[in-house]
This record gives C-alpha cells, structure tokens and sequence, in this order.
C-alpha cells in the first residue's frame, strides 16, 4: 500500500504543487484584511486594559514623537522620566512614534506561531515557573513593552563614533554580565544557562559585535546605525536597574510594583538583552567574513546556520517587527520634502494574521507612493519590500510575493529548518 501510494505522489508532484499553491491562492483571495490603523486602535485596547487607563485612538499620540515618549514612559516606567531625557546623546526621543508603532504592530504580528502569548515562556526556570506561570499576561505586556518601545533607545548616541569603549560607560549594572549586584534571586548563576531562549548570542559576542561596529564606523565612515541596540541596551539597563533597585532599597514595604522585584528585575535583563541583539546581523559576503573573522564572529558569517527563529521568540518578535515597520523609511526623517504621514501609510497598508501565516498587502499603499511623483520615496519603498522578501537569509521564515498582485502581497510563513 504504501508503494502504492509513494507512485502516485511521484506521478503526480507537479500536479500537487501546483494545486497546493491554487488553494494558497484561493485562501489569500477570501481573507479579509484590516488596515494598520484599525488593528492599532485594537491593539491599544489590549494596552488599555492592563494600565486601567482609556486610550481613544493611537492618533492621540502617533503623531507627534513628544506625546509617543510620554506614551513610552507611562507604558513601560510607570511614569518615570526615562526616554526622551537626552535626545542628543544617549536617548532617541526622534524613534518615538517609530518605537511606539513597533510596539503596536507587535500585538498585532504576535498571533503569528504564536509569539506574543510565548513570550513569557522563556523566562521560565526551576525558580520562576510558578511565578510566570501566575502571571504570564502581565509579563507579556510588561516584557514586550519594554523591549518594543526601547528598542531604538541608543540611536543618536555618538559614543560608537567617538570610539567609546564599554569599559568606558561607567555603568554601575553591566548587563553583559552575570554579577548579580541587583541581589536578585532570579540572576544568580549563569544567565544564558538558566534561561537559553534569550542569548542567541552569548555576552563574548556581543561585546565582539560592539568592537566590530566600530571598525565599520571607522572604516567605511558610514551613518548607518547597526550598532545602537548595544549601546542603548548597556545604558538602558545601567539606568532602569539604579531606579528600581534604589526604590528597593529604600522602601519599608519594598516597591509596590505589579510583579515581586525579583521577577521585575528579570524582565529587564530580558528586555535589554533582546534588544542588545536586535541589530547584530549575519554577514552577506565573503567579504565581510574576512572581517566578521577579525572579531571572532564566525557564527554570524554568511553561510553559517545563524537563523532567528521560534528558539529566541522575543528576538525573533523583534526583528520581525523592526523589518516590517514602514513608516520610517516614508517619513519626513528620510524622505525630506516629499513623505508620508504617518497616518496615510496606516491606512493604507492592510494586514491578515492568523497562527501560521502573514499576509501583507501593499497595493494601496504603493498606489500612494507613486502619486507622490518621488524617485527617491519610490526607491526607499522598494528597498523596504526587498528588505522584506529578504528576510529568509537571516530568519526561520518564508516570504513570497504574489506574482499576479504586482509583487506587492507578500505571504509570510515558518521555516522550521
């Protein structure tokens, strides 16, 4: 029966392929997409819920970067002053509508294999488990807050230009290490061992890949901004575990946080080490091996297994998210006299999500761009979908656009090589 049923798979391949991709086709036809702006008010809503406070529409604060930081800061510090302090030096208060989309649009993508709900999955040890477990949908929320919206923390730092070493950052709370001088019982031990699902690169390379940025800065005099996950990751940590730890020690009653300090302090080392790696990439060339080999990075070179995947569910949300996120590469920032508002690309770009798949649909928004009459707005959205199709190279996922839509309905999907 079975060499039965192996002939007629053979006999019959390209006819089962080319069925499967017709019901691929015939599904992508009948599902019924929602613009980004829609599915932010939705999303906002789940926000909503855990800050008992009503936010009427993302308008309220999407456009304008001054309201997103103070959404930032009633988000994820409770209030406290922490991002926008310094816009010149160590803090991106220009990424503020740019981070605050990307926290949206991680509840939004985070159905997909899903993500969202396992986030608190790898916070789990022998000493957490009940802990997470009891509450798991306020660690979510808390954990991708923070990491979503601080992602861009150290973006206008010129400390990698200046040539400034780690060493030198006089950070009283090194998150690249395991001295646990938070008295946490939740970090003592080796942190990559007790939790594996967050450093898909060990605290070795990270350094490593920080030394290697410099070069790039100083070599190639590029403005490119590979390196500020690092950076603000290292200042982000130093500055939340003071506050918290400072509250700590001079409560009575400890804080009065949702969560006990131990857990909250894990959070943090979690959301900085994600964010540390989102902007570590996997060489491209031959070329950048030779020199990925310099800085003994030779599990990042070109042809090495270094795939984000379902392993690193944070980094994995976070990378996807900072890929996906288009209303940067539209805006006034880069785009100079002829740009998107950041509610016209919202509207315009639609979006299906269910457990296995990502539709992405850019025709309206494409239709947009052109009427815009702009080579160099038309380029900048044209690299953004090659940046999209290519996202296979460094990530567990497939992307394939649809032909008969002109390219420009993308269908992602898991990879699990």
């Amino acid at each position: 029966m079975r060499s039965l049923c192996s002939f007629f798979l053979l006999e019959n391949y390209d006819r089962i392929i080319a069925l499967v991709f017709y019901l691929g086709d015939q599904f992508m036809e009948r599902i019924i997409y929602k613009d980004l702006l829609t599915l932010f008010d939705e999303a906002l809503r789940k926000v909503s819920a855990f800050k008992e406070k009503e936010y009427a529409s993302v308008l309220d604060f999407l456009t304008d970067d001054k309201k997103s930081a103070k959404f930032i800061n009633d988000i994820s510090f409770e209030g406290e002053y922490l991002f926008g302090v310094n816009e010149t030096i160590e803090t991106a208060i220009g990424r503020a509508r740019h981070s605050v989309i990307s926290h949206l649009l991680g509840i939004v993508l985070g159905d997909f294999c899903g993500l969202y709900d396992t986030l608190c999955e790898t916070l789990k040890s022998p000493t957490t488990i009940a802990l997470v477990s009891q509450n798991k949908d306020f660690i979510n929320f808390l954990l991708w807050a923070i990491t979503s919206q601080n992602h861009d923390y150290g973006y206008y730092s010129n400390y990698i230009s200046r040539k400034v070493d780690i060493s030198d950052l006089k950070l009283k709370f090194n998150l690249l290490s395991d001295d646990n001088l938070l008295d946490s019982k939740y970090l003592y031990g080796a942190f990559g061992d007790n939790y594996a699902g967050i450093l898909k690169n060990n605290y070795v390379q990270i350094n490593n890949y920080y030394s290697y940025s410099q070069f790039f800065h100083e070599e190639t005099k590029s403005q490119e901004k590979n390196d500020h996950g690092i950076l603000g990751a290292l200042l982000l940590y130093d500055r939340i575990s003071r506050l918290v730890f400072d509250e700590y020690q001079n409560s009575e009653n400890k804080p009065s946080i949702s969560i006990p300090y131990g857990l909250t302090t894990l959070i943090h080392k979690v959301a900085c080490l994600t964010i540390s790696q989102h902007n570590i990439f996997k060489s491209d060339t031959s070329y950048r091996d030779k020199i990925y080999k310099r800085f003994n990075l030779t599990h990042l070179l070109h042809n090495s297994d270094y795939y984000i995947g379902i392993t690193s569910p944070i980094l994995l949300l976070m990378s996807l998210v900072d890929s996906i996120e288009m209303t940067k590469c539209l805006s006034r920032k880069e785009n100079d006299d002829k740009y998107l508002r950041t509610e016209t690309v919202l509207k315009s770009m639609k979006v299906y999500v269910d457990l296995n798949n990502i539709y992405l649909d850019f025709r309206d928004l494409m239709e947009v761009v052109k009427a815009k009459n702009d080579v160099n707005l038309l380029n900048s959205f044209n690299r953004y979908l090659k940046n999209i199709n290519d996202l296979s190279k460094w990530m567990n996922l497939n992307v394939k656009s649809k032909k008969k839509h002109n390219n420009l309905v993308l269908h992602i999907t898991y990879n699990n090589r």
